[in-house]
């Protein structure tokens, strides 16, 4: 990964880069669980965020042993929480189905995750979107 995105100035052997890199995807409570690509990615990013509030508390706690050295209450994620831009969503002209049949900028809308076992209004809404597709 380094010899490819690094640029011609690395001059490593994979075989000196393979431990370097093993090392660092590694989670340092739990090291028999082997090389990790994420706890990877979040060591070498420069910057790591959480896309809400809610997201980056998750997140600093779940990897809070990868920054053991930070002080309380800080932490190598930080969050930034998505906006909506309020003129576009309440515009009259901008119609959900004219942005669904245009041929030429098609979009695809992907539903992920269930409802609640004890939300039976989301179940009958998961369920008429899966009839409707």
């Amino acid at each position: 990964m380094l010899k490819t995105y690094g640029g011609a100035g690395i001059r490593l052997p994979v075989c000196c880069l393979k431990p370097w890199i093993d090392k660092l995807g590694i989670l340092p409570e739990n090291p028999e669980a082997g090389f990790n690509m994420t706890v990877l990615v979040l060591r070498l990013s420069k910057y790591r965020n959480g896309v809400s509030k809610k997201h980056g508390e998750v997140a600093r706690r779940i990897w809070q042993s990868l920054w053991a050295e930070f002080l309380d209450g800080e932490s190598g994620i930080d969050h930034i929480t998505n906006g909506v831009h309020i003129p576009t969503w309440i515009e009259p002209k901008m119609q959900l189905k004219r942005m669904l049949n245009d041929r030429w900028r098609p979009i695809q809308i992907i539903f992920a995750g269930k409802a609640h076992p004890a939300d039976d209004p989301g179940k009958r809404i998961m369920q008429r979107i899966f009839n409707a597709a």
